[in-house]
């Protein structure tokens, strides 16, 4: 059998590639994150920005606790003259509060109390005027001058501080009751009193004056009143002559002076507060005997312990006594000056 040499032979493989590529596949799950790195060197500091705008001012708020003592209470009146102040009225001579420059108050406050004494002695303080009801409610000022009036005080002041409201009537209203709270400043020495006595005497005792301590006038301890007094006697004859003080109903030690026709005698008497029910007196007199022109000290002595009224809430009396053992035909006994002086 012979073979068809005729037949094909087949293809070879083709030696070129074909790359096809296929569509994009799905997003990959995200892998985790890597450790934190490094943190890096700090960069120079900028340059300072512009100052920003003022801010707008607060509010003001609620008055502080007062250092200064309640004295006194009147009713409002928001009449600002000073023409027919009846008791127990309080006025101010304008009804701006940073306007006010006079204070017309009655001598008479409320439970028909007499502050005549502690309205005298208001100069150099600074004031409070407190509405009893609403103690948010307040003028203050510093008072410079006061003027008795007759009947009412008049009281020069500087403006110093008001509620917010700049009218006084929406402040206060029409008897409303207000209270006086005083303050003085530390180491201050002001005159509180000065008067003038004279009496007709045959022999023994006579009460010249009387000063009535104010409430709460010595509020510290060793706060003191110095007191300077002369006197002058006439007559001849005189065994002694002397003179002293009383507190409330205890004398204290008559210092005699001179044993023969004293005409004159000065005294200087301290004061002093110890705690709000006790004080100390002190002082020294001296005479001048006209006939022969010698003078004579006598030494008061230290008076410890009389009887006190509370000082911070009730008033004291002190009164001055001059004493001759013969028919003197007058004394004459003048209170100089009662300092206050504070501690």
């Amino acid at each position: 059998m012979s073979c068809d040499t005729n037949s094909t032979a087949l293809p070879s493989a083709s030696t070129n590639t074909v790359t096809v590529t296929g569509a994009q596949g799905p997003q990959g799950i995200q892998g985790v994150q890597g450790l934190l790195g490094p943190q890096g060197i700090q960069g120079p500091i900028g340059p300072t920005g512009s100052q920003g705008s003022v801010g707008p001012i607060g509010l003001t708020g609620s008055a502080g606790a007062s250092s200064a003592v309640s004295v006194g209470a009147w009713t409002y009146s928001s009449t600002t003259t000073n023409v027919s102040v009846v008791a127990p009225e309080f006025r101010f001579n304008s009804n701006t509060s940073a306007s006010v420059t006079e204070l017309y108050i009655n001598d008479v406050g409320m439970s028909s109390i007499d502050y005549t004494k502690l309205l005298d002695g208001l100069r150099g303080s600074v004031i409070s005027v407190v509405l009893n009801s609403d103690k948010s409610k307040f003028w203050i000022g510093r008072v410079t001058n006061v003027v008795d009036s007759g009947t009412f005080h008049t009281l020069t002041v500087e403006h110093i501080q008001s509620y917010s409201s700049t009218i006084l009537t929406n402040i206060f209203a029409a008897s409303d009751q207000l209270a006086l709270h005083v303050s003085y400043q530390n180491n201050e020495s002001r005159i509180v009193y000065s008067a003038i006595a004279g009496s007709l005497h045959s022999g023994a005792v006579a009460t010249m004056n009387t000063y009535t301590i104010p409430a709460n006038l010595l509020s510290t301890d060793g706060d003191a009143l110095e007191i300077v007094a002369v006197s002058e006697v006439s007559g001849s004859g005189a065994n002694s002559r002397a003179m002293t003080v009383k507190i409330n109903s205890d004398i204290m030690t008559f210092a005699v002076t001179s044993t023969a026709n004293a005409a004159w005698l000065s005294s200087k008497i301290l004061v002093t507060r110890k705690s709000a029910t006790e004080v100390d007196v002190i002082g020294t007199v001296v005479a001048y005997n006209n006939t022969n022109n010698t003078s004579y000290t006598g030494d008061l002595g230290y008076f410890t312990d009389p009887s006190v009224s509370n000082l911070g809430t009730l008033t004291n009396d002190i009164t001055f006594l001059l004493y001759t053992s013969d028919a003197a035909t007058s004394l004459f006994y003048r209170v100089i000056s009662i300092k206050l002086i504070k501690k």
